[in-house]
């Protein structure tokens, strides 16, 4: 008998996989340095589908993972249903309304967040003047929070987690070129807080509602396309509707303009949805500020540049005025032309009077070049194309940033001044080239340098009393990144990772006093100190088995992403394993 039982279950299986459609990718990544940074994680996706209906499953064993905290078994499931543009979720979604403004969400691996709502989403678009859609559910977002204490912070495992009860209505109206929409969200949240007595942290709760009402619009010609979007946000305690702790607004547009091969695009926005002074931000005493589902455009440029990138600017999606302008132009037959430039600032001047801050001036409609506005700024070139009957695809690049990154202290009064903040300027110079050299294989380089410079400016002054100095541990950083690699079409491709600084930042780690087999090699020709050397390589197995092994050392710094920046921790003489099958 349980042999003709195994046997029912196979035929009816087999039988059933035929009738379903599956598809599905397996990541399967697993590291060690011996500086003691380990993880082993796998990511299984599984997706079937059987005429409407379709079921996505997301399976992850991590213990521990590169980022985030350690699971074990099912982390996200959702059933959809579609007919005639129809579509039903049920479970785990992810869903974006316009730019941002109201709800942008998405499950980012790299930095380790993930702003899903578990429950239901409807969307109706059966109608070609209107599509309309409904949502409701649970959702949390974790975030990696300096100023929470219980569980302690950390750079690579959450500690502080806003949970929410969400319900939202989208719509949109359909005219010729003209596209005018409309947002409701809704979210009450569990908002943990901390007391501190008796020399201990007890945490609390606060309940919160958040609400929202957005509008937006979008035209679209021969010679542009527009999009403006305006959002209001209003923060009352859950437990007193009348008590209003905070409220705020937000505006985004973007114009694209079309002249021929030419393309100007600009974008603008003015995000004053909690103003405040330029003191330490926290998530722990801040309760009126953007919610978790709310990631409005950056109106940066992000940049592919590693040095670049490691120097990028944190959005403050809470109190941000800002502007981006980008030329694009083709010049001749084979080679392209941009030119970008970005700047950014808080809303308002600020001043200290009596240790308390207060507003100078009123919101600005500009970014402000006010120390205590931290202003913004970037310019950025770039040239790409072919050359030698198009064997050799090149990339050059240029880019000055400017800002300021803390302001500590910022207070004139009189003949008192009072003055702590600290400030980032960089030239950064991207570089490369990919050669081809024979049939199917490829040579690539790439080489970026950077000229940096980090300073604590200090001016206290007052009857009798005066001291003015700017401090760090060298006037300039020089950091440099080369990779020299070969590839062969479509099989497996080889590379040297070369990171360098002349500097070392604050609370970085010197490369490890071990030496190993890479190094001992690459230092019969340059000097080691302070260089992260790897190798890096791919081997594609299969059209559907990737296998990627890196072996070395790399450093630590910022990745961003979306706006949201976090630290990076370096890897010290170790391997990267990781295996990518889809199925």
């Amino acid at each position: 008998m349980p042999y003709l039982l195994r046997l029912l279950c196979f035929v009816f299986l087999s039988s059933l996989i035929q009738a379903v459609g599956y598809s599905g990718s397996n990541l399967l990544r697993y590291g060690e340095s011996k500086s003691g940074y380990i993880y082993n994680e796998s990511l299984l996706n599984l997706n079937l589908m059987i005429d409407d209906l379709a079921v996505w499953t997301q399976f992850e064993y991590s213990n521990p993972p590169e980022f985030g905290r350690s699971q074990r078994g099912l982390r996200k499931f959702r059933l959809e249903y579609t007919r005639d543009s129809q579509y039903l979720k049920i479970g785990d979604f992810y869903e974006i309304w316009g730019r941002g403004l109201m709800l942008y969400q998405y499950d980012d691996q790299a930095i380790d967040f993930d702003n899903a709502i578990t429950g239901i989403s409807y969307r109706n678009s059966a109608s070609d003047l209107i599509n309309w859609g409904l949502l409701a559910g649970n959702g949390s977002v974790w975030y990696n929070e300096f100023g929470y204490h219980n569980p302690p912070f950390s750079d690579r495992v959450p500690n502080y987690q806003r949970r929410h009860r969400v319900i939202g209505a989208d719509g949109e109206l359909s005219l010729s070129n003209l596209i005018v929409g409309t947002s409701f969200l809704q979210a009450r949240e569990k908002h943990p807080v901390e007391t501190f007595a008796d020399g201990e942290w007890a945490t609390d709760t606060t309940n919160l509602v958040h609400r929202l009402h957005g509008v937006r619009l979008e035209s679209f010609t021969r010679w542009f396309d527009l999009y403006i979007e305006y959002a209001e946000k209003e923060t009352r305690l859950a437990d007193d509707r009348s008590r209003l702790a905070g409220r705020g607004q937000g505006f985004y547009g973007n114009l694209n303009c079309f002249f021929g091969p030419v393309g100007l695009s600009t974008e603008y926005k003015k995000y004053s949805f909690d103003v405040g002074p330029p003191a330490e931000y926290s998530l722990v005493t801040d309760i009126s500020g953007v919610v978790g589902y709310q990631r409005p455009p950056t109106a940066m440029r992000e940049h592919s540049s590693r040095l670049l990138g490691r120097i990028s600017r944190a959005v403050n999606f809470n109190d941000e005025v800002g502007y981006q302008v980008e030329l694009t132009s083709p010049l001749g037959q084979s080679h392209n032309f941009a030119a970008n430039y970005s700047a950014a600032s808080r809303n308002h001047k600020w001043n200290q009077e009596s240790l308390h801050w207060q507003r100078s001036g009123g919101g600005a409609l500009l970014p402000l070049k006010a120390v205590s506005a931290q202003p913004f700024s970037e310019t950025y070139f770039e040239l790409d194309g072919f050359l030698m009957n198009d064997r050799l695809h090149y990339k050059i690049g240029y880019g000055k940033s400017d800002y300021i990154t803390e302001v500590f202290s910022y207070s004139k009064i009189d003949s008192i001044r009072n003055i702590n903040y600290k400030s980032l300027a960089a030239q950064t110079i991207p570089l490369a080239a990919d050669i081809k050299i024979a049939d199917r294989i490829n040579l690539e380089a790439k080489y970026e340098y950077q000229v940096l410079q980090k300073r604590q400016h200090v001016e206290f002054s007052m009857t009798g009393l005066d001291t003015a100095y700017s401090r760090f541990p060298k006037p300039f950083q020089y950091n440099a990144f080369a990779s020299l690699g070969i590839s062969y079409s479509p099989h497996f491709s080889i590379a040297l990772l070369i990171d360098a600084s002349s500097v070392l930042e604050y609370g970085t780690t010197a490369p490890s006093g071990h030496i190993n087999y890479l190094e001992k090699f690459v230092r019969q020709y340059i000097d080691i100190e302070n260089r992260w050397i790897a190798l890096e390589a791919r081997w594609n197995i299969t059209a559907s088995n990737i296998l990627t092994i890196t072996y070395g050392s790399q450093q630590g710094g910022v990745l961003c992403s979306n706006g949201v920046c976090r630290e990076i921790a370096a890897f010290e003489d170790g391997f990267k394993f990781t295996l990518t099958t889809i199925f």
